[in-house]
């Protein structure tokens, strides 16, 4: 429990690095790459009914293929081996992050969660790329694709941070 409210911890494993042992996360060091939901998203195609308050970005599902493109991001990639994304979604499978030094989004730069915890309370996505050897150098776009979500499901879009090195309990957010 985290200020009076249940927040989940997923520890998000890639094909490539085995599974992780599910343990919290910590945001003690967790550099939070905005300093305001208003902030966060640059772009949202296939969302609908998008606002912001001081918490969370939120959009409604529309159509298939939902995507958030975040606004600009400069991550070094060398250093920052840990992704972590807070979110809260009503449904979906999985989510995918796509990620570019500036070029175009690609299937190749681009991983994916296991299950989302779906039911609309926040959950907390730990990425390791420390084994993904694709995940280098300055990492300056970000894109969240939410596959198998539901039309008119909620996602609600709290952070997403980046850490130099795997951490212990979830502490706080931003």
């Amino acid at each position: 429990m985290v200020f009076g409210r249940v927040v989940w911890m997923i520890v998000v494993s890639l094909a490539f690095a085995g599974l992780l042992s599910p343990t919290g996360a910590s945001a003690r060091g967790v550099e939070w790459l905005f300093d305001s939901p208003a902030k966060m998203v640059a772009h949202a195609p296939n969302y609908r009914d998008v606002k912001c308050d001081n918490r969370s970005w939120q959009g409604t599902i529309d159509s298939p293929d939902p995507i958030i493109e975040l606004n600009r991001v400069t991550i070094n990639a060398g250093k920052s081996k840990y992704l972590y994304v807070k979110l809260a979604a009503e449904s979906g499978q999985s989510l995918q992050v796509f990620f570019s030094g500036g070029g175009a989004f690609s299937e190749t730069l681009s991983f994916r969660s296991g299950a989302l915890a779906n039911g609309g309370d926040p959950a907390v996505y730990r990425f390791d790329l420390s084994h993904f050897t694709l995940w280098n150098g300055i990492v300056r776009s970000l894109r969240l694709d939410m596959d198998g979500a539901d039309n008119g499901a909620v996602i609600r879009l709290y952070g997403v941070g980046c850490l130099t090195s795997r951490s212990g309990r979830l502490m706080g957010f931003p």
